[in-house]
């Protein structure tokens, strides 16, 4: 025992130097007292997890603890929160597709894999009850996915929905919203109707409303859009919807994390999102909100394990007595329980830190880049100025350039961005959060004017 425990030892001052050496930032006598000792417990982590042993935290579990100086200034904040990522060698200004991982998260991951390893297997249903506070939503309506795509598969599949009925969609959607709903239609016969997110939010209303004819069943759009970061006026059109008699469902991948949508507040339908984008939890996580009343809407046309009230198949009798009467019904069989703890920690470190300051800041620096970008005379603006429908995507086009000229000049290199073919418009779309800092905006502007003198 005391052997194993030197070897510990070792293997958390082996760690803590190393991540010092690495990172080129020596821990001077000044640093915080908090911020060491929460150095130490990753340390003490990850040490235990290197030798192939169990971390010796309470309950098994890494608390996500963030705790920055009190007395610092806001820069002073967000400084300690970048501090809290390994950073990449590129400014990585691509949140919208993968969100980077907190050491913290990484380490609750890292530590429950290993307990897999060993045959340690079992969950509680934690992880769905901070989905469930993250949304204000009840438990009983949060199923848990591996990702958007499932969620929106889920209802897009099973709504019951016949030959002929409309589903009102946007030439913005990402594949993830457009393939269900296209594959509904080639099965089933369904129409598809298309409009264009609008400037403003009331125009985006309108240009709703203009669409639904007598046989419109459901709204089916993006909250944010992936292309352009277009914030729709999701609560008015779930208002619109329910004032019309249809169903309201929103792709939220973009949502939790940045706006943090409150479900209570939003009054939709159906709502789904994932954990590895904004939230910086790990990929293979999602969750889908179903409002009470809409179970018997939304029919699963999957189904394993805890979906059920009891079943039996044996040569006398083969029966299923039914499904259980929450959105468990939609999720089913074994999912990986260190994914689900590692979005539960994500989830917990984001509410340390402050929902709403977290969308202060990267509206902020949306905004920010936004203005930057405006004074450029070489860009067209794709995101809308309204605040109301601008989020921390910005998208944009570069007069006279394409993808290709933007990978020869080195930004690609440079900087992780995302390149938008979507609905032909060979733009660029840029992603900030809380890593990231307004010294990596003004040298990506920096590097597109360098790139137009050329």
């Amino acid at each position: 025992m005391f052997y194993l425990e030197i070897r510990q030892l070792f293997a958390i001052c082996e760690f803590i130097l190393r991540r010092l050496y690495e990172n080129s930032k020596p821990l001077t006598l000044n640093a915080n007292r908090r911020k060491f000792l929460q150095q130490l417990a990753a340390g003490a982590a990850w040490g235990a997890i290197a030798l192939g042993g169990k971390a010796w935290t309470n309950n098994d579990h890494i608390e996500p603890v963030f705790a920055p100086d009190p007395n610092g200034t806001d820069d002073d904040f967000w400084k300690q929160v970048r501090e809290q990522f390994d950073l990449p060698t590129q400014i990585y200004l691509n949140t919208g597709t993968l969100g980077l991982m907190a050491r913290p998260i990484l380490a609750e991951i890292q530590m429950r894999m290993q307990n897999l390893s060993q045959g340690k297997y079992a969950i509680d249903n934690s992880p769905r009850q901070a989905a469930a506070r993250l949304l204000n939503a009840p438990e009983a309506s949060i199923a848990m996915t591996h990702n958007t795509t499932e969620g929106i598969n889920i209802v897009a599949q099973g709504l019951k929905l016949k030959r002929g009925d409309e589903v009102i969609l946007t030439d913005q959607e990402h594949v993830g919203n457009a393939l269900p709903w296209l594959n509904r239609m080639r099965l089933t016969g369904i129409r598809l109707r298309v409009m264009s997110p609008a400037a403003t939010a009331a125009e985006t209303l309108d240009r709703v409303n203009a669409l639904i004819t007598r046989r419109t069943r459901v709204i089916a759009m993006p909250h944010i859009t992936c292309t352009a970061g277009h914030v729709l006026p999701a609560k008015a059109l779930a208002q619109l919807a329910r004032d019309k008699g249809l169903i309201s469902f929103f792709d939220g991948a973009h949502g939790p994390g940045m706006l943090f949508p409150d479900m209570a507040d939003l009054d939709c339908d159906l709502y789904a999102s994932c954990g590895h984008k904004w939230l910086g939890g790990p990929a293979g996580t999602g969750m889908l909100y179903v409002r009470s009343g809409m179970l018997s809407e939304v029919q699963p046309l999957m189904v394993g394990s805890y979906s059920d009230l009891g079943w039996e198949i044996s040569l006398q009798k083969q029966s299923l007595t039914g499904l259980v009467e929450t959105a468990h019904r939609y999720d089913y069989g074994t999912q990986n329980v260190a994914l689900q703890m590692g979005l539960k920690a994500a989830i917990e470190w984001m509410d340390q830190i402050g929902y709403q300051k977290i969308n202060d800041r990267v509206t902020a620096l949306g905004a920010y880049l936004q203005s930057l970008l405006l004074n450029r005379s070489y860009i067209e603006m794709l995101t809308p100025i309204e605040p109301a429908s601008r989020s921390a995507i910005i998208g944009f086009k570069i007069k006279g350039k394409t993808q290709k000229d933007l990978e020869a000049s080195g930004i690609s290199k440079a900087f992780r961005v995302r390149f938008v073919p979507e609905s032909g418009l060979d733009a660029v779309r840029v992603s900030p959060h809380i890593y990231t800092s307004h010294s990596d905006l003004d040298q990506f502007v920096e590097g597109l004017d360098r790139m137009m003198q050329i």
